[in-house]
């Protein structure tokens, strides 16, 4: 009942949704933020969270080695897929399953993606890529990333239903540049992609099933979305003549996310209870944050 009700929300909030600009609004008073620091990391990125509050994300050794991780039940723990010079954990579903991608030690210019699934690694690339990546995933498992031919400045979209995979690209996009990001349990994708007419322009998308809707923040060059929950609500960032901040789309609203005090805010994933993760930079030193709602304001 729970997914319907939900797919029937997202149902309705694309259709509301136009294709054009959106009024920014103003951040409310109405989280409470906790910053994230892996222990003894030089940098913090916090990537996924699901409904537990369980985190995933990336960090830097002393060392400069990017690793992947995990902070669940106040517990942090190391991700490293076998093999790899370089791993991310990017999404994580309410049943502990991981995904995200790697760099291997025999290609250091590229990557593929895995799963993480009772701490077991698994390799899941889009079928016949170069390289590939998995950066969203649902309760079913589903995932959502992007992959390549062989050109790694390419990107073309992807999703998996039911253990099949399905290559798309967002109509109005240049070829090849379509990055999807999220995935959630109605199977609503969301991501950015790079105008076809204006190469400097990258626009945010939802997609649900044959549709697609494009959102920007007004005056923005960049606008992209890297998570989304059951109720349509997608968390990502804008690029402004001034630079750049986190967003959080709620309701056919846009609403400013940036931790305080901080230099520049990234927003990157949300549950259903509308917390908020990303990671900000202040001093120089970037660190991961969890934002949130002050209760009665979700």
């Amino acid at each position: 009942m729970r997914k319907f009700l939900g797919f029937v929300a997202v149902v309705t909030l694309l259709s509301s949704v136009a294709s054009t600009q959106t009024q920014l609004q103003s951040q409310p008073s109405s989280y409470t933020f906790r910053s994230i620091d892996f222990p003894n990391a030089t940098t913090t990125q916090l990537f996924g969270i699901n409904e537990r509050s369980d985190v995933v994300g990336s960090y830097a050794d002393a060392s400069g080695n990017t690793h992947g991780f995990s902070l669940i039940n106040g517990q942090f723990a190391t991700i490293d897929f076998p093999g790899a010079i370089l791993t991310a954990a990017r999404s994580i579903n309410d049943s502990g399953v991981i995904a995200g991608g790697f760099t291997p030690a025999d290609d250091p210019n590229g990557g593929h993606g895995f799963v993480v699934r009772a701490k077991k690694y698994y390799l899941v690339d889009f079928p016949g890529s170069a390289h590939s990546v998995n950066l969203g995933i649902n309760e079913a498992g589903d995932v959502t990333g992007s992959y390549d031919l062989g050109d790694i400045n390419t990107g073309i979209g992807f999703f998996t239903k039911n253990g099949e995979f399905i290559s798309f690209e967002v109509p109005g996009s240049a070829p090849q540049t379509t990055g999807p990001h999220g995935i959630n349990d109605s199977g609503v994708v969301t991501g950015f992609y790079q105008d076809r007419s204006d190469p400097n322009i990258t626009h945010a998308f939802f997609k649900l099933n044959k549709v697609f809707k494009t959102v920007d923040c007004p005056g923005a060059t960049i606008t992209g979305f890297f998570g989304i929950n059951e109720r349509g609500d997608a968390v990502g960032g804008c690029t402004l003549a001034d630079g750049g901040h986190g967003v959080l789309f709620s309701r056919g609203v846009l609403t400013a996310v940036i931790y305080p005090g901080a230099d520049h805010t990234r927003a990157r994933g949300i549950n259903d209870r509308g917390q908020i993760v990303g990671f900000y930079d202040a001093a120089g030193v970037t660190h991961g944050f969890i934002a949130t709602p002050v209760s009665g304001t979700e």
